[in-house]
């Protein structure tokens, strides 16, 4: 049985390059026609025009697959904020979730322990703040509002993740518009010749971030390139490929409310040396141990830490982590493929290979055969 990678609309998905590296397979477009001999992979992310207890999902095409006995699998995209609808991981004919986002399996007793840890974990309140607006700040993103540490960890947390054994989390890797290219990619052994210390090139204006470049500006030289909510003058391919092959360190603070960002792996793929954080507030574990393992990866517990490492490390350390880093992305991904692979056809193989499926068309309205 073949196996295809399905994007469904709102057709999207920004790491489509990476998906098809991982999975060795292209994406495509779905266009609700499905072969009989054929095993789907749906993509599915947020679509806005669903309402909160359908997101992420076209659901009318998975119960109808479902009522039919059809299997499938997904590839659950852009659930950053832990805020979309999880009953489609439940359908008996779903078989397999390749989910981006680690979400751990939660629980009551989960949720309460790592509530209690997140307090002793920063929450980065806006460091212009003199220390009474800040201690404001801080207990606003403890208890009030949709992004609360409150609310954001029992979105991780509750309800309890329902088969686990059946979800597989993969990391967001990069955007097709920064893929760089590794022919250009100079060594481990020039990396100390590059022309900037560290850099950063995305949204200015996130809290973290803030916090980030006022901790790394005493390191020179360095590059900053940062827009607005605008996003205009992005760097964006060549442009942006162009810096991160000649940076040594690339800062990776949190995204919107996660951790994990594209920038983790485009420093990766340009043979840079990434600086992440461990954890803070809103993620009280160490989400990227959780998410691909042990890792050579310097992380630390504050922007501040990661700028005096960076600024302090000398050059024959910063060359022998550069090769550590490297070797260990490079089995890494070779393992992620492996593991993609057989997690995959593992539960592709419980389909009765013998049974007929007619052609059908799927459209929002009808579904015919």
């Amino acid at each position: 049985m073949l196996v295809e990678l399905f994007e469904l609309p709102p057709f999207n998905t920004r790491n489509k390059i990476w998906l098809g590296e991982i999975f060795e397979i292209a994406v495509k477009r779905f266009d609700g026609v499905l072969n009989e001999n054929i095993f789907p992979v749906f993509i599915v992310q947020d679509d806005a025009n669903l309402d909160l207890a359908q997101r992420s999902i076209r659901y009318k095409l998975f119960e109808f697959l479902d009522s039919i006995e059809r299997k499938f699998g997904i590839i659950h995209v852009a659930d950053e904020n832990y805020d979309h609808n999880l009953e489609l991981y439940q359908l008996d004919g779903c078989l397999f979730v390749f989910r981006e986002y680690f979400r751990p399996v939660g629980g009551m007793t989960s949720f309460v322990a790592h509530y209690l840890k997140s307090f002793f974990l920063p929450a980065y309140p806006n460091v212009s703040h003199n220390h009474f607006r800040a201690l404001g700040s801080r207990v606003k993103r403890r208890f009030i509002g949709q992004y609360s540490v409150h609310s954001f960890l029992q979105r991780q947390f509750l309800p309890r993740l329902h088969c686990p054994a059946k979800v597989f989390h993969l990391p967001i890797g990069y955007t097709d518009t920064s893929v760089i290219d590794s022919s250009q990619v100079t060594s481990c052994a020039d990396i100390s010749a590059r022309k900037y210390r560290w850099s950063f090139c995305g949204e200015g204006y996130k809290k973290d971030r803030e916090k980030m470049m006022l901790a790394m500006s005493v390191i020179k030289p360095h590059f900053i390139h940062r827009y607005d909510h605008h996003h205009q003058n992005v760097l964006l391919g060549a442009d942006y490929a162009d810096i991160m092959r000649n940076t040594i360190f690339v800062p990776c603070p949190i995204g919107n409310i996660n951790l994990e960002t594209y920038r983790l792996f485009e420093a990766l793929e340009a043979n840079a040396i990434p600086l992440i954080l461990s954890r803070y507030a809103y993620h009280p574990y160490d989400y990227y141990r959780f998410l691909v393992g042990e890792h050579p990866i310097p992380a630390f517990k504050t922007w501040t830490c990661a700028a005096n490492f960076t600024g302090s490390v000398n050059e024959s350390d910063v060359l022998e982590l550069s090769h550590r880093i490297r070797q260990w992305y490079t089995h890494y991904k070779i393992s992620l493929r492996e593991s993609v692979r057989n997690f995959m056809f593992k539960h592709v193989s419980i389909c009765n290979e013998n049974e007929r499926i007619k052609f059908y068309k799927y459209t929002d309205e009808i579904v015919t055969m």
